[in-house]
């Protein structure tokens, strides 16, 4: 027995249906997409047409938020603690937690190959909860923050306010190449 776990659903202008969510399975999960073997966390993200047709799925790290764009790409977001094969082209190359976990956010194209991925934290614990994307291409990520740096820039609170042992929410704002535009703690 292995439990799927569903964390969004999501429609593309296509009228494709996007699931996003945690696997237990090894098997039947993934096919076609960017990674077809469990690794790397366990979470997942499946494309199906408007008939219920399965076009690909991938695994991924652990799975929250799922969004597309007005081009056909997808963006999934979430955390991980796993520092290879998660992030590549992206803001941020490198996990940051220091064995704690960090936000990543990943853009795949219409056919689930990976255009870029990125972690996003600092020395503590962020957890990636949402994404969104805006008519000119550019996608948000939200989620809670612990680091006390690296994570805001440039936007309305750059300094952390949360407690030694709580957090703060963030919301960064990307471009549709995954560098980013402006940060803030809230």
């Amino acid at each position: 027995y292995s439990s799927v776990s569903l964390t969004q659903i999501c429609l593309d202008a296509s009228g494709n249906v996007f699931l996003s969510g945690t696997a237990g399975s090894t098997t039947g999960m993934a096919s076609g997409g960017f990674q077809n073997t469990l690794g790397g966390g366990n979470g997942f993200l499946v494309k199906f047409n408007s008939g219920g047709t399965r076009l690909w799925a991938t695994y991924y790290a652990n799975a929250n938020a799922v969004a597309t764009d007005i081009y056909g790409n997808v963006y999934l977001a979430g955390t991980s603690n796993i520092s290879t094969g998660i992030a590549s082209g992206g803001f941020q190359n490198t996990l940051g937690g220091g064995g704690f976990w960090d936000a990543f956010l990943v853009k795949f194209d219409a056919g689930g190959s990976r255009l870029w991925g990125t972690y996003y934290g600092g020395a503590a614990e962020e957890r990636g909860q949402s994404v969104i994307t805006d008519a000119s291409g550019n996608v948000y990520l939200a989620g809670a923050a612990r680091s006390t740096s690296g994570i805001a820039s440039g936007g309305f609170q750059n300094i952390y306010g949360g407690p030694p042992f709580g957090h703060d929410d963030f919301l960064v704002k990307f471009d549709s190449n995954g560098g980013r535009l402006w940060a803030t703690y809230y």
